[in-house]
């Protein structure tokens, strides 16, 4: 115990999800780092199998914003919301893309 706060707490976790973007079938890997912030990657498989980079925070507790690079240079941005469904957290909300496309998106802890 450091502080109030157990070490396995201010660990980073580095989780596997799969989700969809739109239509499109996603699987995704983040890591969520002690200090708030969320670091990743995704990839829709069957698809190019582009790798897209995802950075950004976890703002507060239920509350997610991911900037999405593509090439290294951005190119949309998530808000996503966590509930319980099913028995699963699944992060749900909307990827903004920078060419005026809007499309749902949707993620969960694969097993």
């Amino acid at each position: 115990m450091l502080l109030g706060f157990s070490v396995s707490a201010l660990a980073d976790e580095t989780n596997g999800y799969v989700g969809k973007i739109g239509q499109q079938n996603a699987e995704f890997t983040l890591t969520w780092n002690a200090n708030g912030k969320v670091n990743g990657t995704y990839h829709c498989p069957g698809g190019s199998e582009r790798v897209y980079v995802l950075r950004g925070s976890n703002p507060k507790e239920g509350e997610l914003v991911l900037h999405e690079y593509t090439n290294g240079v951005h190119s949309a941005t998530c808000y996503l919301t966590k509930s319980t469904e099913q028995g699963k957290v699944v992060w749900r909300g909307v990827m903004h893309n920078n060419d005026g496309r809007d499309k749902a998106i949707y993620f969960y802890r694969g097993k």
